[in-house]
């Protein structure tokens, strides 16, 4: 959703970028864990513990996204997602491809994020606020 004319879009695209990928992963670790589980490729225990722990830790970053904590948690997650790859052999590549989407978006989104802010600075004309200290980016 765009900014209303008038208003600064203050949304911060590491955030953006970092919830989007956090939100995939859940889908796409439960559809790895039900085939795991459909190709036996490993006992049902493991398959269920490691896909309901790795999920939680998923849904847990994208609570804790929006605090500067976030990152660093999600960082984590993504580890553990590749290390899921011991009980199921599938998240080694799965997890990997993620990590690598991950990390593209949080480089990203940070130089859009700072650019942002340094285009708003040397436009003082057409973001007012800025003058004051500047305008966050949320």
């Amino acid at each position: 959703m765009n900014a209303p004319q008038g208003e600064i879009n203050t949304r911060s695209y590491l955030q953006l970028f970092n919830r989007a990928t956090l939100s995939i992963e859940v889908i796409v670790i439960f559809i790895a864990g039900l085939t795991a589980h459909g190709l036996k490729t490993a006992p049902t225990a493991h398959v269920w513990v490691t896909t309901g722990v790795v999920a939680a830790l998923c849904v847990l970053a994208l609570g804790l996204a929006r605090f500067p904590v976030g990152i660093g948690f999600a960082a984590v997650v993504q580890v553990l997602l590749v290390l899921a790859g011991i009980f199921i052999p599938a998240m080694w590549f799965l997890g990997g491809i993620f990590a690598i989407i991950w990390i593209v978006g949080v480089v990203l989104g940070n130089k859009i994020d700072r650019e942002k802010r340094q285009y708003m600075h040397s436009h003082p004309e057409e973001y007012p606020e800025v003058r004051g200290g500047g305008y966050p980016i949320r």
